[in-house]
């Protein structure tokens, strides 16, 4: 698989129509895949790793823009959800990445606890 072309292929072909892509690119050595589906944002684990098994490269899902909440609105979002105890001491957004950072006293109660075999 080391035609660009063919990789991007056999993604394509393995993705579902109801994931709703919008754009299939690369970033330096990844491929990244925006989607304006949410379920398939959040559920695309396990296809996402079969695929990877298939063509060799890292793959990476991100939200379409078009799906992401106001910065205000997440942020306001982020603070009732997260305990007062966590210590939230800055949010802010990377939103080319669709992805937001918490800085917090208690890192813990902000993610949760991880869960140990």
């Amino acid at each position: 698989m080391e035609d660009k072309q063919s990789v991007l292929d056999v993604i394509k072909e393995n993705i579902p129509a109801n994931a709703l892509i919008t754009e299939v690119t690369y970033e330096g050595c990844e491929i990244i895949l925006y989607t304006k589906s949410k379920e398939f944002f959040n559920s695309s684990l396990d296809l996402i790793k079969s695929i990877v098994n298939k063509v060799k490269k890292r793959v990476q899902v991100r939200a379409d823009e078009r799906i992401l909440l106001d910065e205000k609105k997440a942020e306001a979002f982020i603070k009732e959800i997260v305990a007062k105890e966590a210590g939230i001491k800055d949010i802010y957004f990377e939103p080319e990445f669709a992805k937001v950072i918490i800085h917090a006293e208690k890192p813990g109660l902000v993610i949760g606890k991880m869960a140990r075999p």
